[in-house]
This record gives structure tokens, sequence and C-alpha cells, in this order.
């Protein structure tokens, strides 16, 4: 949190909080660079971004070549699904699906090597590939690849039971 703090201080870079997205349509975004999505609870940030009509715009934004950054709920989000995460939901939000905005890959965040099994069984149940992200790992992703920035590799389950593990700097391709 300091970090996102001490970014704020900066005079190089403007940012602004969004506090209410049902106030924003594509040409209020367009006028940013880039939009980040903060953490929570995954379930919550998901219904009020459907109900307020968010998701809507953010994809739209994404697809018109902008760039998303999501941290841990806000990444979950992105995915094709969203019960990648132990949150639980509290706002009784039916749906699971998430923007997909990665090709019909899901995300985990806060992942440990312990989850392996936990992550492969996902995959097979889900259909969906799943990448999961270490701590200190990122993803930059553009319409055909996924690279995998940080300090720690990212893992990617499929649905087959393959595991693949994608280290910073390594490209996956989305084709």
């Amino acid at each position: 949190m300091n970090g996102i703090l001490e970014m704020h201080k900066r005079t190089d870079i403007q940012f602004e909080t969004l506090n209410d997205p049902s106030s924003k349509n594509i040409d209020d975004l367009d006028k940013f660079d880039a939009v980040y999505i903060g953490g929570g609870n995954t379930w919550s940030l998901m219904k009020e971004f459907e109900e307020s009509g968010f998701s809507k715009v953010l994809v739209q934004y994404h697809n018109s070549g902008h760039p998303v950054y999501g941290g841990s709920a806000g990444a979950i989000i992105l995915g094709a699904k969203i019960n990648t995460h132990d949150d639980k939901n509290e706002v009784s939000w039916s749906e699971n699906n998430g923007l997909n905005l990665f090709n019909n890959y899901s995300i985990a965040c806060h992942f440990k090597n312990e989850e392996e099994e936990r992550f492969r069984n996902w995959a097979a149940e889900n259909n969906l590939s799943i990448i999961c992200l270490f701590e200190e790992t990122g993803l930059i992703i553009n319409n055909t690849e996924i690279e995998c920035v940080g300090t720690k590799p990212f893992i990617l389950y499929t649905p087959q039971g393959e595991k693949f593990v994608k280290e910073p700097g390594e490209i996956l391709s989305l084709l």
C-alpha cells in the first residue's frame, strides 16, 4: 500500500480515483493512458463492475489498445473466471465469469507452490487454463501474447493437466 501512496506524491504522473464506475463511459476513459484496478473482494468487485455497466466500458477501453493493470482481485476479474481465489462471496454474486481479456485464460494471485494440485484440478474442472501468479510476478498482455514480468515466474496449468513455467522476460502466445 505504501508504494501506491508514494506514487500519488509524484508530479510526473496524474491519478484520478474512481469511486462511482457508473459515471464513466469510454470517452472519459480515453483521456487516460492506463487504468489500474486494485484488490479487495473479487466477488464484490465483479458485481460492482457488472451492475454499474463499467465492465463493458473497461473491455472497450482494453480492446482499443489501452493498458489495464489489475492487482489481486483487480487481476482476477480480468480473466475468464473469477472463482480462482478463496474470497468469500459475501455479496451473493451468482455469476462466475470475469471480463475474459486474456483469450479464455483465468488468473490466480498470491500463488504458493503448495497449491499446485488445487490449481491443476481447477483447470481440469473448469476446462480452462489458469495462470498462477506469485507475489512478485506480473503480466504484460497484448492482443496476441503474455509476457512474464517481475522477479518470479508464472505457472500455467492446462485442462489436460500440463504445467508450464514462464520465467520473467518469457512470452506465452495467446494464439
